[in-house]
């Protein structure tokens, strides 16, 4: 399987991003929201933000092990 990340994407913690801001980002062209700040493990703000949008690749760039353990996430 692959993602297409597009050529850009933007970067910003996971409680700053709303389905609005992802829905923005992607009707601007971007391919990507990464999201930082160790989102909750149980990735529901990932879910959220995919299913309010239709191409836009949400990725987290770490889910905090001291936090979530691998069966929450």
């Amino acid at each position: 399987m692959s993602i297409d990340l597009g050529s850009f994407g933007i970067w910003q913690r996971a409680d700053r991003v709303s389905v609005d801001l992802a829905a923005a980002v992607e009707r601007l062209g971007y391919g990507a929201v990464w999201l930082g700040g160790s989102p909750a493990g149980d990735l529901v703000d990932v879910e959220r933000l995919l299913a309010g949008t239709s191409r836009l690749a949400v990725a987290t760039g770490i889910v905090n092990i001291w936090t979530d353990d691998a069966a929450s996430v």
